[in-house]
């Protein structure tokens, strides 16, 4: 697969130039001789005291990453000696003096509150401030994790307030204060997982990728850095996503229970991670709006109703739900849990990742009707008692996308053929039951531009076009439905619920939202695999 993974393009060499020539003006601003000196003596320091370090004090495991983060350190103080040598002498620098520089480049001119660009070296030198405090590595980050969930809590909480100053924030980073304890979490889990050896080498101990927070009038906007918007396909950001981050995050995901027995440290590496990583391969801006309706329902366990057009929306909507209090799993269909090889995912996923029911998703047969209404009641059920809140699709499958016609009614897959997103598969009354059972309320969700971002179509998306770069991904929230208020739109009510009734009452107003939210036409239910079955059975007869 490495096919895959290489970039095609003309020759490097008047780029070399260009980075070399911006490597030499950098280095030869007078201003910065005195930060590169300055990071000259941290770098000394850094490795003496890791020299200096106890091993035999430590954990096999951990001795041995602190013994990676040694050579790290000294690689880096002798890239930074054969830069300034070079520099001197007039010479040329490779490209990994050149890297070097651009990262130095970008710490120097960094905000206080971003990320270090090398992460490795930050890490060494938190991990040094843990030793000097007597501090374990599992200990602070359970103790980080407190406090990070305990913030986002709290914010959500006063956001309830009118007179409180939040009222008026979209989003938690509008608060005084977040920087500091997401960069603390995020930190104490890039370092923890780094001495562990969990962490990928090629990640380079960049586990969280950086991610701009911004707000554009009543919507708030998440972005990696550099976004511009543009309509250009590759099929190599998708393969590069699969094979290179998701391969790498599953091996990190096997080993939390080691760390954390609670779902959030899950959560936090499924959404910032796995989410935002996504967002930096294909380069997508996420666009949240009505983030005023989450006001009754964040801090709670909801049945979280989204649209469903691609397969986006798994490493994204958790990333969005969790600022808000909402710590939401997935159900799914029962091939992506199943070991047997089934295609699309030949079991792959149960090897990799261990039962996925420890992590918290739940899974459905939709081949089996009846099966299928139990695990809805048991779903609600789950919500009820374990507190947790579940997103289930209430179209049961994605919608496809549509494209420009061309003659002759034939779809050809040229780069004027452009995807749109066309009617959407209305609700099934199945998600009643789980209301039923759980008594929650449900939070519709709009999504918008994710089937052309990575469309149903997987000849289309993997090996044709693939995924649209510098697209805009936009969530829009609706009003959530509460149990009480369709209660009390049934009619001729008994004093048990009937949850067909109740189904009734819910799937025009969930198809009403969307129709609102997306702009779009909501059609009949999509047919389910049994059905699909009959009736090719008796076309067959």
């Amino acid at each position: 697969m490495s096919w895959v993974l290489r970039r095609k393009g003309p020759s490097l060499l008047p780029k070399a130039r260009i980075h070399h020539a911006s490597a030499l003006a950098f280095l030869q601003e007078n201003a910065n001789a005195p930060k590169r000196k300055q990071l000259h003596q941290r770098l000394t320091k850094i490795l003496t005291s890791l020299i200096q370090v106890d091993r035999g004090s430590l954990e096999a495991p951990v001795a041995k990453g602190l013994r990676r983060l040694e050579r790290v350190v000294q690689s880096r103080l002798e890239l930074l000696n054969r830069v300034e040598a070079k520099i001197a002498s007039k010479r040329e620098l490779n490209r990994t003096e050149r890297h070097f520089v651009e990262r130095m480049k970008a710490d120097f001119s960094r905000d206080e509150r971003a990320p270090e660009r090398d992460r490795l070296v930050e890490q060494a030198d938190y991990f040094l401030q843990l030793q000097g405090q007597g501090i374990g590595l599992k200990e602070n980050l359970r103790e980080m994790q407190k406090l990070y969930y305990g913030f986002i809590h709290e914010w959500n909480e006063r956001r309830r307030n009118p007179e409180a100053p939040e009222f008026q924030h979209l989003h938690v980073s509008e608060t005084a204060g977040y920087d500091k304890v997401f960069h603390d979490y995020r930190r104490a889990v890039e370092t923890t997982f780094t001495l562990y050896g969990i962490t990928p080498r090629r990640f380079n101990g960049e586990l969280i990728p950086e991610i701009k927070h911004s707000r554009d009038g009543d919507s708030f906007i998440l972005e990696p850095p550099q976004w511009q918007k543009g309509e250009r396909y590759s099929r190599g950001a998708l393969w590069r996503f699969l094979l290179g981050d998701t391969l790498g995050i599953v091996k990190v995901a096997r080993h939390l229970s080691k760390f954390d027995d609670t779902p959030q440290l899950y959560l936090f590496l499924h959404s910032k991670s796995w989410g935002w990583r996504m967002m930096h391969r294909v380069q997508t801006r996420i666009r949240v709006e009505n983030t005023e309706e989450l006001r009754k329902v964040a801090n709670t366990e909801v049945i979280v109703a989204p649209t469903h057009d691609s397969a986006a929306e798994f490493p994204t909507i958790p990333s969005i739900l969790m600022d808000y209090g909402i710590q939401a799993f997935f159900m799914a269909d029962r091939k992506f849990f199943d070991s047997f090889p089934k295609l699309p995912t030949l079991g792959l996923l149960k090897f990799l990742l261990g039962p996925m029911e420890q992590y918290g998703h739940l899974a459905i047969n939709r081949s089996n009707r009846k099966a299928a209404l139990q695990v809805m009641t048991q779903a609600g059920e789950s919500i009820r008692n374990k507190k947790r809140s579940l997103v289930i699709f209430p179209a049961g499958t994605r919608n496809k996308v549509r494209y420009e016609k061309v003659r002759y009614g034939k779809v050809r897959y040229g780069k004027k053929k452009r995807r749109y997103e066309g009617p959407i598969y209305g609700s099934k009354p199945g998600i009643a039951l789980a209301m039923e059972a759980a008594q929650a309320p449900i939070l519709p969700l709009g999504m918008l531009k994710g089937g052309i971002i990575f469309p149903k179509q997987v000849v289309d998306a993997f090996f044709r076009r693939g995924a649209v770069v510098g697209q805009e991904y936009v969530i829009r929230f609706g009003k959530p439905l509460f149990y009480e208020d369709m209660i009390e739109k049934i009619p001729n009510k008994s004093p048990s619920v009937d949850p067909r009734e109740l189904g009734k009452v819910v799937v025009p107003e969930l198809d009403q939202q969307y129709a609102e939210l997306t702009g779009r036409s909501v059609g009949p239910p999509a047919p389910s695999k049994a059905k699909k079955r009959r009736n090719k059975t008796a076309h067959a007869v």
